[in-house]
C-alpha cells in the first residue's frame, strides 16, 4: 500500500514559499551579476586583516595604497608609515601571497571545469572520466613519499 505524501499546507510550506519570493523580487537578475563580481574583492580584503596576528583594517588600506599613492610628488599626496614593520611583513610576505594563489588556483580549477564541460557538452562532468583524479592522487603520494625540498 503505498501513502501519498502530506502537502505542505502549514505554516512553514507558507514560509518557505513566501522566503523564495521576497528573495527573488531582492535579487533581481540585474543584481545577482553585480552582487557576485562584488564578492570577490570584498572577500579578498577581509581576507587580508583577518588571521592570527590582528591587523587594523586602515592598515592593510594604507599598506595598500601607500606604495601608488607616494609616487606622486610629496605635496599632492603623501602616505606616511602608521603600521608597524611586522604588520608590514604579516601582509606583504604571508598574507597577500596566500590570497593572490587562492584566486589564481581558484581561476585554474574553474577554467578547468569549465573546458571539461565544454569539451563533454555535459555540465555535471567530472575530472574521473580522463584519469585526472588518479593522476592527481598518484601525484600527490608521489610527492609525499620523495619530499623534495622545494
Amino acid at each position: 500500500m503505498s501513502e501519498t505524501p502530506a502537502k505542505k499546507t502549514d505554516a512553514s510550506g507558507l514560509l518557505e514559499k513566501t522566503a523564495g519570493r521576497i528573495l527573488n523580487a531582492i535579487l533581481a537578475p540585474s543584481i545577482k551579476p553585480a552582487l557576485i563580481y562584488c564578492l570577490l574583492p570584498v572577500l579578498v580584503f577581509l581576507s587580508l586583516f583577518i588571521g592570527r596576528y590582528d591587523v587594523d583594517p586602515v592598515h592593510v588600506l594604507l599598506l595598500l595604497a601607500a606604495p601608488v599613492v607616494n609616487l606622486l610628488p610629496e605635496y599632492i599626496l603623501h602616505i606616511y608609515p602608521v603600521w608597524s614593520a611586522a604588520e608590514a611583513n604579516v601582509i606583504y610576505q604571508i598574507r597577500l601571497p596566500r590570497v593572490i594563489a587562492a584566486v589564481l588556483v581558484g581561476a585554474g580549477l574553474s577554467m578547468a571545469g569549465a573546458a571539461y564541460q565544454g569539451l563533454f557538452k555535459n555540465p555535471l562532468v567530472s575530472p574521473d572520466i580522463l584519469g585526472v583524479a588518479s593522476g592527481a592522487g598518484f601525484g600527490a603520494a608521489l610527492a609525499s613519499h620523495v619530499s623534495w625540498n622545494i
